[in-house]
């Protein structure tokens, strides 16, 4: 079977410009690698094995223990938040106000009277067309 041109054309277009930007992607992210400030990076943070003694510095070790730190807060502070939200939906599916309860009541019998006096108020008026010998 073959396939027509334009297809073709369509397919190579779109293929083309998947790889320029792909192309983009990795040119940007060669050049934030390069560009990444040393001071900030993670070597610096942690010791490294060419140190002879293998000791932390003070600066090192608080820069650990306050990243770990707020690592830990913002995994509690998930959980908390995650408890608050399935227990505000818990209560919100579980709790029927009164209020509600009354009001729906009230539309319930409302419709079912209306319907309940269309029903009568046929029947009369068949009953009537009857009396009259509108209807044999």
């Amino acid at each position: 079977m073959k396939i027509p041109h334009f297809i073709t054309e369509n397919c190579s277009k779109s293929v083309e410009q998947r790889n320029q930007l792909i192309k983009q992607i990795l040119d940007r992210l060669n050049q934030s690698k390069t560009d990444l400030n040393p001071e900030s990076s993670i070597e610096n943070i942690l010791p490294t094995k060419s140190d002879h003694n293998n000791e932390l510095t003070l600066a090192n070790a608080i820069r650990i223990l306050q990243a770990h730190e707020r690592a830990r807060q913002g995994r509690v502070h998930a959980y908390f938040m995650r408890r608050m939200k399935t227990q505000l939906k818990i209560t919100q599916t579980k709790t029927v106000n009164d209020d509600n309860l009354h009001q729906c009541c009230l539309v319930i019998q409302t419709i079912w009277r209306q319907k309940y006096t269309e029903k009568l108020y046929q029947t009369k008026q068949i009953e009537q067309t009857l009396l009259l010998g509108m209807v044999e």
